[in-house]
Parts: structure tokens; sequence; C-alpha cells
């Protein structure tokens, strides 16, 4: 169907999606994505299943979050664009935070190797503000 309609953009963005869901050639379907793009730029849902593949397959969220902005501001009532872009949002975010994890793991684990670290004693505190524990009868 797509030799015999080579730039019908619904042909391109089912493929597309074939390819990316069943036959998990993302490499391929991403072509598809670009040329069922081309053959019609206003298709939101195209836009948002497009960035949802750079993201998962390439991790680039500046690009994916490009796509998903053209998604929103082509398709803004549509609730699987809005559903597609929340959660790259949510998970751009997650790796962002374990990203800075990671790095202030690793400047805590710098700082400790390098001597400017506190001693386990210096985190106790002999006060509390909460009152004492009693035990229930």
């Amino acid at each position: 169907m797509i030799d015999a309609n080579p730039g019908n953009p619904l042909f391109l963005a089912n493929y597309a999606k074939y390819l990316k869901e069943v036959k998990a050639d993302f490499t391929k379907a991403e072509e598809f994505y670009e040329r069922a793009i081309l053959a019609n730029p206003a298709d939101g849902d195209v836009l948002s299943h497009y960035a949802d593949l750079l993201w998962q397959t390439h991790g680039d969220s500046a690009r994916a979050e490009a796509y998903f902005d053209q998604a929103v501001k082509t398709d803004p009532n549509d609730c699987f664009v809005l559903a597609s872009y929340a959660r790259f949002l949510w998970d751009a975010d997650d790796d962002e935070e374990e990203e800075n994890d990671v790095e202030a793991a690793k400047a805590s684990n710098n700082q400790y190797a390098a001597g400017s670290h506190k001693s386990p004693s210096e985190f106790i505190t002999t006060e509390s503000h909460w009152p004492p524990l009693a035990a229930a009868s």
C-alpha cells in the first residue's frame, strides 16, 4: 500500500507504528514517522508518537520535547497527545533526578575520599525537639 501511495500520511504513520510496536525496528519506524510528518506536519498524534520514539530510543529529551510541544500546539484537545506529553515530562524529570542523585553521590564520595567528611558522631544529636516515646499498655 505504501508503494502504491508513498505520500499517504495515514499509511506511513500506521506502518511506522507497526514497525515500532510489532517488529521493534526502531530505525525503520523513525524513518516512516519522519515521512508521515513530512506528508502531514499538522498531525499531533503522529508528532506525539515520533517524540515518544525519540525519547525511548535515543533518550533525546530536548528533541522529543520539541516534537511534543509541536504536537500539543497542533492538537491541544487530543487526550492521547496530552497524556503522552505528560508521561514524557514525568519520565524526563525522573531521569533528571536520578542523574542529579548519582552526581551528588559521586560528589559525596569524592569529599569523603578527600577527607572533608563528617564523623559519625557529628550526625548524632543529643537533644531532640520530639517528646520521648512511651510504651503503651
